[in-house]
């Protein structure tokens, strides 16, 4: 079984648990990479692995604006319990529901280590994003190297603007789309 459709199943299961067994971890990362941009209450965002929404409610004042993806229906079920006004879609990241150069923000919040093809995924990030716009990037550093995920991102066409150790398991990274 490859490792997306095992990620789905396995977070299908869990859905009902994930907000209390990873919503304080996902909150630190955001409240670390987040404050390092700067974010409009108009910017159109995608959440990609976006599950329960936990980035929609972190940041209220874009929840209109931002769109949560997910291949576990179960997780986007759950988010859409939470918040009736959300806008939750089961979609692949490798091949994403948006037409070209539409939104300002595409972030990847710990989501790489459930895909085959990181590369495919941000290639998709790439071509949804306008010109200028930025890409959030957070890995588990115990999987991903920085110097992979940089060159997974360079090779994407993507400036890095800052890469970090954050406080938590991963390494963050903020780029552009040329």
């Amino acid at each position: 079984m490859n490792k997306k459709i095992e990620a789905t199943k396995r977070y299908n299961e869990t859905a009902k648990l994930y907000d209390k067994r990873y919503g304080d971890i996902q909150i630190r990362k955001y409240q670390e990479v987040i404050p390092e941009i700067t974010i409009s209450d108009t910017d159109l965002i995608i959440d990609v692995g976006g599950g329960t929404g936990l980035l929609s409610d972190y940041l209220q004042n874009n929840s209109k604006n931002i769109f949560i993806c997910d291949l576990s229906f179960e997780m986007l079920k759950e988010g859409k319990r939470k918040n009736k006004e959300g806008h939750f879609i089961c979609a692949d990241s490798e091949a994403l529901p948006f037409r070209n150069d539409c939104c300002e923000l595409v972030c990847y919040f710990s989501v790489f280590q459930n895909l085959e093809s990181p590369d495919l995924s941000l290639s998709e990030g790439y071509r949804s994003l306008k010109p200028k716009g930025r890409i959030i990037v957070t890995v588990l550093s115990k999987l991903f190297t920085q110097e992979i995920l940089e060159e997974m991102l360079n090779k994407n066409e993507f400036v890095i603007e800052k890469s970090c150790k954050l406080a938590v398991e991963d390494f963050a990274f903020i780029g552009k789309k040329k």
